[in-house]
């Protein structure tokens, strides 16, 4: 259930904090290039377990890992961090709206508020936590964000355009053509109807989402292109 995770969330939210912290203080005083630099750090760490719960969950992908849970199950533990980074990237944003006056990004609150009801209702109802490891192991493009962001801070062009090139190609052959494949697995099995009866909400839920966060990538996609254009002719 969702509220037995709260006391486990708030450690990680802490967490997160922590790294954000540390790296505005320790590393990078300016705020919007400390935000990314802190982000890629968490998206190694969030990339890293969803890619590990991606291959305990493989076996489920038929059911385009849309399927019951035990309460001790290990991935539930995957679900939680997660929660805890977009808890904790709500709480920079609002830091860096009232101190530094910067207004966050709309996309990004959009693509948050999804993932934390998503999250929250696999929790609540013990449903598709291998769907969360997929969206962690899409995670990888954020990756690529900090290094852009660490290519700045050492003044090096060369790094720049190496995480410009990569984020681009992260999205093109893995992060779109991943939810493509959700998106296909979660239609194939409404339309096959051969799931658990209790879980045809979850599916339709799932199709809306996986189609909201398609959308989000196209939007992503053509941001990542100019800078693509820019470094390449550089």
């Amino acid at each position: 259930m969702f509220l037995s995770a709260l006391p486990a969330i708030a450690v990680a939210t802490l967490a997160f904090t922590l790294v954000h912290v540390w790296v505005l203080m320790r590393v990078e005083p300016a705020y919007p290039r400390a935000f990314k630099l802190s982000r890629g750090v968490a998206a190694v760490v969030l990339t890293a377990i969803g890619f590990v719960g991606l291959g305990l969950a493989l076996p489920d992908w038929k059911d385009a890992f849309l399927v019951h849970h035990e309460p001790g199950d290990l991935l539930r533990w995957g679900v939680i961090i997660a929660y805890g980074h977009l808890m904790s990237d709500f709480v920079w944003m609002a830091y860096g709206s009232l101190r530094h006056g910067i207004s966050p990004r709309r996309d990004l609150i959009f693509h948050h508020g999804l993932g934390a009801a998503a999250y929250a209702y696999a929790l609540q109802i013990e449903v598709g936590y291998g769907m969360v490891m997929v969206t962690l192991a899409s995670e990888i493009m954020p990756c690529f964000t900090g290094l852009e962001a660490y290519g700045k801070y050492r003044a090096s062009e060369a790094v720049q355009r190496l995480a410009a090139r990569a984020r681009l190609i992260v999205l093109s052959i893995w992060r779109i053509p991943l939810w493509v494949f959700a998106l296909v697995m979660c239609i194939w099995n409404l339309s096959d109807g051969s799931y658990a009866s209790d879980l045809t909400f979850v599916f339709q839920f799932s199709t809306v989402c996986l189609i909201l966060l398609l959308g989000l990538d196209a939007y992503w996609w053509r941001k990542c292109l100019p800078a693509w254009r820019d470094q390449a002719a550089a």
